[in-house]
């Protein structure tokens, strides 16, 4: 049996996490997969007050990719970002993150095998 459209909209879809593989780690990440509205806001937030850096913007939207759309970042794990990973794998989960988020996990792996 599958879903009616009825009930998908009546409550908030989660989908769930993948795993990604990460350079330097043996196992994957579970990186989060958004609606569409839930990732624009999260690439959204904070982007209108100056008093926020970029770093601090991506920080917190790589923790979001890593804990799910209602975890509220804290500057506790803003910092644990930067003793678990080197500012390249940073880039990379970030990558992937927007990757999965913005064609599916299919098109990731594919993106993987090349």
């Amino acid at each position: 049996m599958g879903l009616t459209f009825a009930q998908l909209k009546s409550g908030p879809v989660n989908f769930p996490p993948v795993p990604v593989p990460v350079s330097g780690f043996c196992e994957p990440i579970l990186i989060h997969q958004f609606s569409i509205n839930q990732m624009k806001n999260i690439l959204s937030a904070d982007k209108e007050n100056p008093d926020v850096d970029e770093e601090y913007r991506v920080r917190n939207q790589l923790l979001k990719f890593l804990n799910g759309y209602e975890y509220e970042p804290t500057e506790e794990d803003r910092l644990a970002l930067l003793d678990i990973f080197s500012s390249g794998q940073i880039h990379e989960v970030y990558s992937k993150a927007l990757k999965l988020n913005g064609k599916g996990p299919d098109a990731l792996r594919e993106a993987e095998k090349n």
